[in-house]
């Protein structure tokens, strides 16, 4: 994983069944934490970032992108396939295309490992994306890739968070009925000061959400430039 906490940190496990875990004297599952701190918005730390990637992978990719001068954006437009709320939260590659590729001066770069054909498909409806995830082996190479970009724009997903923590650029498009951490009736995260939230104002409506993004996407790659 990203290096973080790792001082604080004697031993994790990452085994999925409680009869796998070692001995252990307590057990807190991880969504409780908040209630048992007594965590309010005011008491959250607005520091970032708290997850660091790895510095000899975050200089390779540097070095790899080095000749891009355009902004350079990652996009994450779907969830795990297997989330039961996926179909509500995804927005797809396609719209994507449709929203973002007229705007110059943006260079896109997949984040979503395994999805060549939603690229395939986004490069066929004009929306030209490089895709490098096929290079990563796991999310320190994610955590390293997204480091140097200048902009991530993702669904409520894994990327959202990795970034947010990484105290990237963020822009997160939520659905009506979006995870709890984003809270409700705001643009910004207590959790990720770095991000801005852009929300559906009814159900399954995603093209306002969209033309607010490509709005605010084409004008931060005119100040940019």
């Amino acid at each position: 994983m990203p290096r973080s906490f790792g001082e604080h940190i004697d031993a994790y496990s990452d085994a999925r069944e409680v009869e796998a875990l070692p001995p252990f004297d307590f057990e807190l599952p991880l969504v409780s934490v908040p209630l048992m701190l007594g965590t309010r918005i005011e008491s959250i730390p607005p520091v970032v970032p708290y997850l660091r990637a790895d510095t000899d992978l975050r200089d390779a990719w540097r070095a790899r992108l080095a000749d891009e001068k355009r902004l350079k954006v990652g996009l994450a437009w779907t969830g795990s396939l297997n989330h039961g709320r996926n179909r509500f939260r995804r927005v797809g590659a396609e719209r994507y295309a449709q929203a973002f590729r007229e705007i110059d001066g943006v260079a896109f770069y997949s984040l979503q490992p395994g999805a060549t054909a939603d690229v395939e498909a986004a490069r066929a409806a004009g929306l030209p994306m490089h895709d490098f995830t096929h290079e990563w082996r796991n999310f320190d190479d994610t955590a390293a890739f997204v480091s140097e970009l200048d902009l991530v724009i993702s669904v409520c997903t894994s990327a959202a968070h990795l970034a947010g923590a990484l105290g990237q650029r963020t822009w997160v498009l939520l659905d009506v009925n979006p995870y709890w951490t984003w809270m409700i009736d705001r643009r910004d995260s207590p959790w990720y000061p770095t991000a801005t939230l852009y929300r559906q104002r009814q159900f399954a409506q995603w093209q306002p959400v969209l033309d607010d993004v490509a709005r605010d996407l084409n004008a931060l790659a005119k100040r940019s430039a």
